[in-house]
């Protein structure tokens, strides 16, 4: 029986039942971390505080320091918003991607790592950020 259980966000039909399919455990707190750092400061009506300034910050001229305070600032979001992971290790990647790809000229690659609340494994999660304007 799984631990934690959330609903799909694609919303696909599920083709054997016809219901929204869920995703069980790891699948869903990471899911969950997509989610938040993809998720706007008042985005979210009636819970303004909920998201992250990842996408903001795409904005910024690209050095190290900017580097630092995305990863910072994605650990933070995690940390206060995710009571199911807990947070390793954030890492940016500007020009190629954790697994050697190529990223576009507006892309940055952000793996994360964190430990699922009474799970031993650790879990890791590539989130491609892209600026959109």
């Amino acid at each position: 029986m799984p631990l934690y259980r959330d609903i799909k966000l694609s919303f696909e039909k599920d083709p054997l039942s016809g219901d929204i399919p869920v995703v069980d455990d790891e699948a869903a707190v990471i899911q969950s971390v997509r989610s938040l750092v993809l998720t706007a400061l008042y985005e979210r009506p009636f819970q303004p505080s909920v998201g992250s300034t990842a996408t903001q910050l795409l904005f910024e001229p690209l050095t190290e320091v900017t580097k630092m305070v995305l990863a910072r600032t994605i650990h933070d979001t995690v940390t206060q918003y995710e009571p199911r992971a807990t947070m390793k290790f954030v890492d940016v990647y500007t020009t190629e991607g954790p697994a050697g790809e190529r990223l576009g000229d507006h892309s940055v690659a952000v793996d994360v790592g964190f430990f699922v609340f009474n799970r031993p494994q650790l879990v890791t999660s590539t989130i491609v950020l892209k600026r959109l304007r």
